[in-house]
């Protein structure tokens, strides 16, 4: 089984390109490895959809936790690497500018009242 779960702060906002109408945002998440002081750093791509709320929705400094795949390949010098394809993708805390819409995937809770709820 191949699958990853990892929260962080993004190290920069995300790179997003296009190429051949496929849609494709890079970021790195800074990830604390329980050291103090000390984080790995976790290069993450997304395609399609997520790639484009990405774009519009993460910035450099934001809390993102994301699930998706390890996938391994060699870089232009045959050097091994590592990335995370992601899957889902949710981000804490955005700017106001940028709030998030229902059409992008996003809910929001914050104003539910509590009252109603079936459980408590």
């Amino acid at each position: 089984m191949n699958c990853v779960q990892i929260m962080g702060r993004l190290t920069d906002s995300p790179q997003f390109e296009e190429k051949e109408n496929l849609k494709i945002a890079r970021y790195i998440l800074a990830i604390n490895n329980g050291k103090e002081k000390d984080a790995d750093f976790i290069p993450c791509t997304a395609y399609g959809n997520n790639a484009v709320v990405a774009q519009q929705y993460l910035n450099k400094g934001q809390l993102v936790a994301i699930t998706g795949k390890l996938h391994s390949y060699k870089d232009k010098n045959e050097c091994n690497k590592m990335n995370v394809i992601v899957n889902k993708q949710y981000f804490f805390g955005y700017s106001s500018s940028k709030i998030p819409s229902a059409s992008d995937g996003y809910i929001d809770f914050s104003n539910i009242d509590e009252s109603t709820l079936p459980f408590q």
